[in-house]
C-alpha cells in the first residue's frame, strides 16, 4: 500500500511538471504573436465621443459630464470648460457640442483633413429629421498625444455657404489625386503645410461658382484641366465633405 501512494505521488508530481512545463512553452513560443493595441484613429474617437453624449442627452441614463467626461479622448482645457458650462445639467452643453437644441437622429462624421500623429478636423455630418438643422456643423479639432487622439476644440461652422467675401481655408500646396485612403483617388486633393508641419490633405470640392486661374487666365474651373503635382493657391469654405473651392490659382 505504501509503494502505491508514493507511485501516485510521483505521478501526480509528473503531471504538475508536463502542465507547467507545457505552459512555460506556450507563453514562449506566443509572446511574438502579443500585438500592442492599435490607435483608434481621430474619425473613431469623434464618432464616439459624440455617440455617447447623443445617448445621454437624449435618453435617461443618468450619466453626469464628469462621468460622460472622464475619458482620454479630450484635453484638460476641453473637459474643464465643458465641466464649467454644464454644471450640474448636461442639457447645459447641449447647443456647444451639437452646435444647436435640436439632437440628431444619428451621428455621422466627415475627415476635413489629417496628418498622421499630429493634428486633424472631424466635421459632424449626422442625420436629423428637419434638413434645416444640418446648416450649422459642429467642426472637431484633434490633436494626437501619443498614444491618444485628444479632442482639443469644438467649434461650430456653416456646412453649406460661408458669408461673402469670407474664406475659412486659404493654403497653398501641391495638387494631388493620388493620395493614400481614407482619400477617394477620384477626388483632386490639396496637400500642404501649416504652422511648419507638412502632409496636411484637403479635399477638394468644385461647383459651377468655382473659379480657376491658370496662365492668367480665369474661367470657372475644370478639373480635368488640373495638373498633379502643380502647386495652386485655394481659398475656400470648410463643408461636410472637404473644401468648397471658391477660387483657385495654379502658380506654376
Amino acid at each position: 500500500m505504501l509503494y502505491y501512494t508514493s507511485m501516485k505521488k510521483i505521478i501526480a508530481a509528473v503531471v504538475v511538471l508536463i502542465i507547467v512545463i507545457a505552459g512555460i512553452w506556450y507563453v514562449a513560443s506566443n509572446k511574438d504573436k502579443v500585438r500592442t493595441p492599435k490607435t483608434i484613429e481621430p474619425l473613431d474617437v469623434t464618432l464616439g465621443f459624440y455617440n455617447d453624449w447623443l445617448e445621454a442627452l437624449s435618453t435617461s441614463t443618468g450619466k453626469t459630464a464628469s462621468d460622460l467626461l472622464a475619458t482620454t479622448t479630450v484635453t484638460d482645457t476641453v473637459r474643464n470648460a465643458l465641466l464649467g458650462i454644464a454644471g450640474d445639467n448636461i442639457n447645459n452643453v447641449k447647443s456647444t457640442i451639437f452646435c444647436g437644441e435640436t439632437l440628431p437622429s444619428r451621428v455621422r462624421a466627415k475627415v476635413v483633413y489629417e496628418e498622421a500623429s499630429s493634428t486633424a478636423e472631424i466635421i459632424l455630418i449626422s442625420k436629423y429629421e428637419n434638413a434645416s438643422s444640418t446648416n450649422i456643423l459642429p467642426l472637431v479639432k484633434l490633436t494626437y498625444e501619443a498614444p491618444f487622439w485628444r479632442i482639443n476644440d469644438i467649434s461650430c461652422s456653416a456646412g453649406d455657404v460661408a458669408p461673402a467675401g469670407e474664406f475659412d481655408f486659404m493654403q497653398t500646396g501641391q495638387l494631388l489625386r493620388q493620395v493614400p485612403a481614407p482619400y477617394n483617388s477620384n477626388d483632386w486633393h490639396l496637400v500642404y503645410s501649416e504652422g511648419g508641419r507638412q502632409g496636411f490633405v484637403a479635399v477638394l470640392q468644385f461647383t459651377p461658382e468655382s473659379r480657376c486661374t491658370m496662365n492668367g487666365t480665369t474661367t470657372p474651373c475644370d478639373p480635368m484641366s488640373l495638373r498633379e503635382t502643380a502647386t495652386a493657391q485655394v481659398n475656400g469654405t470648410a463643408t461636410e465633405t472637404g473644401i468648397n473651392v471658391i477660387s483657385l490659382t495654379m502658380t506654376e
